[in-house]
């Protein structure tokens, strides 16, 4: 699949198409459309099917969207435009990943909708003691010098700095990544900065020949077992714009 000049697969790394850990959902090109404004749509609907991979049978239940570039990308801006999507028990993502291997991996956009269809807005403005937010958050995963997998944490994008309800608006999620620097953006707001022994090690992770030296870029919408949750789409996630800028 072509799109904003860069080509695309629903596959993960090894062409592998379901996860043995999420064996309740498979990725599906049915799930991916393009509109006349090239505005891509990713959503999931239930289609039981047996799928074989590595050796295995698996019978899942849904078919979600993944898209993966097939080109490679090292040190740059990158970004889109995100209307994420609505519903209950779904994830949305926008992220890079190492081409090879994971870790390393940077979630620009990490957007988790949960079974009253509203952890996307995670704020209460009953309790103004609380920091207002959005639950669209960014992170970092890395492999430390032990070889463990570990992350820098999850954090919000502030409300201060998002004003527009990330489900009824486009907002334009942004992240620069440098050797020694990565800095993440909402509508072209700085959300949050990491330097430091994190940005050092995901580096390492990228520059060692055993680890990858470059990064895909992702974006998907997937859900929770529906053997625990209700799952539903009434929006699918919408993206445009893609652009990434090398450094």
């Amino acid at each position: 699949m072509k799109w904003c000049g860069y080509n695309w697969d629903c596959k993960m790394e090894g062409y592998r198409i379901i996860h043995k850990k999420q064996p309740w959902q498979w990725y599906s090109l049915d799930t991916i459309k393009i509109d006349k404004n090239n505005t891509l749509e990713l959503f999931i609907k239930k289609n039981p099917k047996e799928i074989k991979f590595d050796g295995e049978i698996f019978n899942p239940q849904y078919e979600v969207s993944t898209m993966r570039t097939k080109e490679d990308f090292s040190y740059g801006t990158f970004s889109a435009e995100i209307m994420v999507p609505k519903g209950r028990n779904l994830s949305a993502s926008f992220w890079l990943t190492g081409s090879g291997n994971w870790p390393p991996e940077i979630d620009i956009m990490e957007g988790f909708l949960g079974n009253n269809g509203k952890w996307f807005h995670c704020f209460q403005k009953a309790f103004p003691w609380i920091k207002l937010g959005w639950s669209t958050t960014n992170n970092v995963v890395y492999r430390d010098e032990q070889m463990n997998q570990t992350h820098i944490g999850s954090r919000n994008v502030p409300y201060l700095k998002q004003s527009f309800a990330p489900d009824d608006f486009f907002v334009e999620y942004k992240c620069k990544w440098e050797p020694d620097k990565i800095t993440f953006y909402a509508n072209g707001k700085i959300v949050r900065g990491i330097t430091g022994f994190e940005c050092r090690q995901l580096t390492k992770n990228i520059e060692n020949p055993e680890m990858g030296f470059k990064m895909n870029v992702i974006f998907n919408v997937w859900c929770e077992n529906p053997e625990n949750h209700r799952i539903d789409i009434v929006q699918p996630m919408l993206v445009r714009n893609f652009k990434y800028i090398p450094l």
